[in-house]
């Protein structure tokens, strides 16, 4: 059985229901925004599926949004999702959330953002998804992400589903959608850069003390002008640049060459300047 709960959805893209300048914060590393739209969401999907938690006919899990070893910004905001929902199963004497993950062994230099529905299909086809099959099975299943525009990233979590005949009860959460098809799909693109356009904007964020590194402001950085990077980076805590590589080479950005120029540069400033 699938369902859906979206909290807010996108109608007409110049009357936006939550606010772009936070929602682009939250995408490149900012955890109070995280915190604030994870537990708008929680709150949101308890309203709408309080029977579902409480019925608990079948063990409930948490799944956030597909990644390697980087964390996404969605899988951030699932964190503060999580605390809500086992904070008001704790309150009811149920069961809490287990938790899960989709591995996710390719990945790609291009902004996935900026494409259209096809193109989204085709960079997808290259990539590689896994799942614990037996321990999702005849459960309830909560696929969360932070919005869904073309739905693409859902078509393929549902294969995997069916390919791997899999029962119980799969539930895909967003904080936001799409619900008009004449909205182009990069507007997606627009949001996530709507207060983030530089390196100013990039450094200002980093200074915060809710800041944590995510897969698109990692992305950001190392395919960025190389020639004002070092610069920026005098102006980062050697602690961030240092967790930026170490996170990069898990994710083995090493191997790709649009990344190898600024990785080398990152990991020869924290030589020279650590």
């Amino acid at each position: 059985m699938y369902l859906t709960y979206t909290k807010h959805k996108i109608n007409d893209p110049d009357h936006l229901p939550f606010n772009p300048a936070e929602y682009s914060k939250f995408k490149f590393g900012d955890n109070s925004i995280a915190k604030k739209f994870g537990e708008e969401l929680g709150n949101g999907f308890i309203e709408h599926f309080k029977d579902v938690l409480l019925s608990q006919q079948e063990e409930l899990v948490l799944i956030p949004s597909p990644y390697n070893a980087i964390p996404t910004a969605s899988g951030i905001m699932s964190n503060y999702f999580r605390e809500v929902i086992n904070r008001f199963l704790f309150q009811n004497n149920r069961n809490l959330l287990l938790q899960s993950k989709i591995h996710r062994y390719n990945t790609y230099s291009v902004d996935y953002s900026k494409l259209e529905y096809a193109e989204r299909l085709t960079l997808m086809a290259s990539d590689t998804y896994h799942f614990h099959e037996s321990f999702l099975n005849n459960k309830t299943c909560l696929f969360l992400d932070d919005i869904r525009v073309t739905g693409s990233h859902e078509q393929i979590i549902k294969n995997m589903l069916e390919v791997n005949k899999l029962s119980g009860k799969f539930i895909f959460i967003y904080y936001a959608a799409f619900n008009n098809k004449n909205i182009p799909a990069n507007l997606e693109s627009h949001l996530n850069t709507y207060s983030i356009k530089s390196f100013n904007d990039i450094g200002t964020l980093i200074k915060s003390p809710w800041f944590s590194p995510n897969t698109r402001i990692i992305k950001y950085i190392l395919n960025s002008d190389n020639k004002g990077l070092i610069e920026f980076l005098k102006e980062i805590d050697i602690i961030i640049i240092e967790k930026i590589i170490h996170l990069s080479l898990q994710n083995n950005y090493h191997h790709m060459p649009e990344y190898k120029t600024n990785l080398n540069t990152l990991t020869k400033f924290i030589q020279l300047y650590s």
